[in-house]
C-alpha cells in the first residue's frame, strides 16, 4: 500500500507541474459545477458524476469491483483465495482543504453499497488537478467499511464451518483511483 500511495502522490505532483503551464484556473472553470468521467484502480472499472461548487461537493461513482477474498482454514497451514465479482456504487462528499492555481486536495467521506458485501461507508483522500480547459485528473484513496459483510459472505459459503472464514471481510478498499473527469 504504501508503494501505490507514494506512486499516486508522484503522480498528482508531476501533473499539478505540468498542468501550472496552462491557462489560469479561472479561465479553466468556466464550467465546473457538474463534470462526468471515468476511473480505473484497486476498487475497480467505472463511471463517476462530480457535482458542487469550487470548495465542496458531491462524487458519485458506479464500478465492476472485482472481491479477492483470502481465508485460512480451521488446521491453519494454507490460505485460500477466492474471486468474486460485484457492483459497487457509492456517493462522496468532499472539501477541497488545499488548493493552488491548478490542483485540489482534500478528505471525502460517504456511503457505499457493494452487491455482495452490503451497505459501508467510505473514508479518504481526494485530489484533482486542472489538465486542460475542460478535463480533470482526478486521484482518490479510500478505506471502505462493510458492517454486514461477514454475514453477507457467510449466506455465500465464506463461513468457518467450511473453513473459508475471512478475517477481516468488513474493512474493503484502501486502494488508489485514478481517472479523468470532463466538464462538457
Amino acid at each position: 500500500m504504501v508503494r501505490s500511495t507514494s506512486l499516486a502522490l508522484v503522480l498528482f505532483v508531476l501533473a499539478s507541474a505540468a498542468a501550472r503551464a496552462d491557462e489560469p484556473l479561472q479561465a479553466a472553470t468556466s464550467q465546473r459545477t457538474v463534470g462526468i468521467g471515468v476511473e480505473a484502480g484497486v476498487i475497480g472499472v467505472g463511471a463517476a458524476v462530480r457535482a458542487g461548487t469550487p470548495d465542496v461537493g458531491l462524487y458519485l461513482g458506479a464500478s465492476f469491483s472485482p472481491l479477492l477474498i483470502l481465508s485460512t482454514p480451521p488446521n491453519g497451514n494454507s490460505l485460500n483465495l477466492d474471486l468474486l465479482g460485484s457492483g459497487d456504487f457509492r456517493a462522496d462528499g468532499y472539501w477541497w482543504a488545499l488548493k493552488t492555481e491548478k490542483s485540489r486536495f482534500g478528505p471525502m467521506a460517504g456511503f457505499s453499497y457493494n452487491t455482495v458485501l452490503g451497505a459501508g461507508f467510505n473514508l479518504g483522500a481526494a485530489a484533482s488537478v486542472t489538465l486542460r480547459r475542460s478535463v480533470d485528473l482526478s486521484l482518490s484513496w479510500t478505506a471502505a467499511f462493510f458492517p454486514q459483510a461477514k454475514d453477507r459472505l457467510a449466506a455465500r459459503g465464506f463461513d468457518a464451518a467450511d473453513g473459508k472464514e475471512p478475517r477481516t471481510p468488513w474493512l474493503q478498499g484502501g486502494g488508489i483511483a485514478i481517472g479523468l473527469i470532463f466538464y462538457p
